[in-house]
């Protein structure tokens, strides 16, 4: 599907780091390039319905992820770091490992990764890891209770 295009594919989340419950978790995918990633993640999320409680597509553009503001430097260091690479081109091969730093929160808080292209998650609830809501996915820890 993104091969054919020439858009990128990253899965990352649970399946990306080995924590993926089968029937439970969902499967978070961050596109570059995809024309139509919330019609994709329909269409996955129909096609998996047995296997995963959704499939997310995310979305970056090229042009997102260039430039010198936090947000495209956060971005950066998501696709860099966080995300395992399934088709498509590898724009994150070229790029530097990154050192954790403050500038890349900030740019992370408001947009990574990208906007979502489908409906928000409710929150989890209380005393567990939150969902993000809104636009964009955030991930929260929970503080001790």
């Amino acid at each position: 599907m993104a091969d054919a295009c020439g858009a990128s594919l990253y899965v990352y989340g649970s399946v990306a780091n080995g924590t993926v419950r089968p029937g439970r978790s969902d499967v978070d995918l961050l596109s570059v390039g995809l024309a139509d990633p919330c019609g994709v993640g329909k269409v996955l999320s129909g096609r998996y319905a047995d296997l995963c409680r959704g499939v997310e597509v995310s979305a970056f553009t090229a042009a997102g992820l260039a430039g010198d503001c936090d947000a495209a430097h956060g971005d950066r260091v998501f696709l860099r770091h966080y995300c395992v690479h399934l088709a498509g081109p590898d724009p994150s091969a070229a790029l530097p490992a990154y050192p954790a730093d403050a500038r890349a929160a900030p740019g992370r808080a408001r947009s990574w990764p990208g906007q979502r292209q489908s409906a928000p998650l409710p929150p989890a609830k209380s005393g567990g890891r939150s969902q993000a809501t809104g636009s964009s996915p955030q991930s929260s820890i929970a503080s001790p209770a």
